[in-house]
């Protein structure tokens, strides 16, 4: 009879695999609320910038076309319009029957919304200045994020301060 000699084969034991496994999903399951938590604010930014951008576009197309141009916001709605404000210029307030919508945005992204304007409507009048100055704050569907965009009736500088 002949003899065999083991040799050290090297390799995984099947504990050695299930203690990594077990570990690896220790990880996982601490870092999951972080992604949430950072996937909230990255929705909050990404709707803070439609808001600005179409602000600016107000402001810009206010100053080029001679016309008032303002948003209104819907935050229970949650979605906003752009318009011409046609229909009595002087009252600076939004007319959903008299002013000429331009485009319309959602803001399903938001958790909720509010502003300190009247009636929720910004308007740009012609020399780029706004109706009044004010503040709209966007708030993550989580509530643990907000950003609030700061406008400056004097020169209708939009600004972006938390």
């Amino acid at each position: 009879m002949t003899m065999k000699i083991l040799r050290n084969k090297s390799g995984f034991t099947l504990i050695e695999m299930v203690i990594t496994a077990v570990v690896l999903g220790i990880i996982a399951a601490m870092a999951v609320p972080d992604f949430f938590r950072a996937m909230q604010k990255v929705k909050l930014n990404a709707a803070t910038r439609n808001i600005i951008s179409d602000l600016r576009w107000a402001r810009s197309h206010s100053i080029s076309s001679r016309t008032q141009v303002g948003l209104n916001f819907n935050f229970s709605n949650k979605t906003y319009c752009v318009f011409l404000d046609i229909d009595n210029p002087g009252s600076f307030q939004y007319s959903a029957t008299q002013d000429s919508v331009v485009k319309t945005g959602s803001l399903t992204d938001l958790g909720s919304g509010s502003s300190t304007f009247t009636s929720n409507t910004v308007i740009f009048k012609p020399d780029g200045t706004c109706n009044s100055s004010g503040q709209i704050t966007c708030y993550s569907t989580d509530s643990y994020h907000s950003k609030t965009v700061d406008i400056l009736a004097s020169t209708g500088r939009i600004k972006v301060t938390s």
